[in-house]
């Protein structure tokens, strides 16, 4: 996941009553009460300037930016001329605010909003045409808006010139933290489950939303069933947690699905170059898709320029691959070994000829 942040910086940005405001403020600040030196600090200056800013800071702190507004799953929400209306209601909070076109929403949002400091956060964002609608420019908004976008593109927000930060797996104390809470009553749960927890904390390998499935998922049930679960999840992926993860997968084009799954089963661990040169001669256009793959976070490469993908987004691909048939002759991609002997022990040609990738695992002299 990526986060964007546009950061609304002064500027010739007042309203028509700015002047008249600053009037009005001047004239209050005129009647405030002031403090007394001799009393507070005991005639000490610099004691007092301490407790001037003390009091400046709590007053900042606690003061929130004028308006909050979350807009939730952006991605989701088909027409934008809803999510603009959603967001302008919120924030100049009215009910029947009615807009006929993203042009005139886009309009409606730079002259409404622009007189007022908010924090916005869109949540979800997967396409140029949700940000030039919601936030097209720092100009739109008063100066001090904070405007956060999450999303599973860094491209998008790349090109949208934002601040990017890539939010990180937790930890491991983190991760147990988090699927504690889901799957436990007590904070601390029975030494007895400590194996099989840590086992479920490694498989997810610090994915929140993954702690959070199978936290719900495992609560209230016996170690035995923990197990078993645990077995049938290296086999069968839960499927809540698939239907999120195959989002950036749907978003791919035909060809960088190709890339994307011939990579999760054949090059995990092998240098980019080297399976770039592979991928070029079944004319895959590898550095430009696989550069796709990276910025949606689908693959990693590291400093030593080799593949790496997260378990569960290998599991899922794996996962798609076996949707293409319940026969594993009929898969393009065929992996498992026992299907591989099965298929290979029965002599048929006519039940391997979908089969383009052949993956044998000889397991007993530890080959691939």
């Amino acid at each position: 996941m990526k986060s964007g942040i546009l950061r609304c910086k002064s500027g010739n940005n007042l309203d028509p009553e700015g002047e008249g405001e600053e009037k009005k403020a001047l004239s209050m600040a005129a009647n405030l009460s002031g403090w007394d030196l001799q009393d507070m600090t005991n005639g000490y200056e610099y004691k007092f300037i301490d407790c001037i800013s003390k009091d400046i800071l709590k007053k900042l702190c606690d003061r929130p930016l004028h308006e909050r507004r979350p807009c939730d799953d952006v991605r989701k929400q088909q027409d934008l001329t809803q999510v603009q209306m959603q967001m302008i209601g919120k924030i100049m909070k009215t009910e029947n605010f009615k807009i006929s076109s993203v042009a005139q929403g886009a309009m409606v949002i730079k002259q409404r909003i622009s007189c007022k400091p908010v924090l916005l956060v869109l949540d979800d964002v997967d396409d140029h045409e949700q940000l030039e609608a919601l936030a097209g420019s720092p100009t739109w908004f008063c100066p001090g808006s904070l405007i956060i976008f999450t999303g599973k593109d860094k491209q998008l927000l790349r090109s949208n010139r934002v601040e990017i930060h890539d939010m990180k797996f937790l930890d491991k104390d983190k991760s147990l933290e988090l699927f504690y809470s889901f799957a436990f009553e007590e904070k601390h749960p029975s030494i007895g489950f400590k194996e099989v927890y840590e086992k479920v904390v490694k498989y997810v390998q610090g994915h929140p939303l993954a702690l959070k499935v199978l936290g719900r998922f495992l609560y209230g049930k016996t170690m035995g069933e923990w197990v078993s679960e645990l077995d049938q999840l290296k086999v069968h992926p839960n499927e809540k947690i698939q239907r999120v993860l195959r989002l950036s997968y749907d978003g791919l084009n035909l060809r960088q699905q190709n890339v994307f799954l011939d990579t999760a089963c054949l090059f995990i661990g092998e240098n980019s170059e080297y399976v770039a040169s592979i991928l070029d001669g079944c004319n895959f256009f590898a550095n430009t898709n696989m550069r796709v793959l990276v910025d949606k976070s689908l693959i990693m490469i590291s400093n030593n320029m080799s593949l790496r993908m997260h378990d569960l987004i290998q599991a899922m691909a794996r996962a798609i691959v076996r949707e293409e048939s319940i026969m594993p002759g009929k898969q393009r991609r065929l992996l498992i070994s026992s299907n591989v002997y099965q298929i290979s022990g029965q002599n048929k040609v006519a039940i391997t000829e979908s089969v383009e990738v052949l993956v044998l695992l000889l397991e007993k002299f530890g080959q691939k």
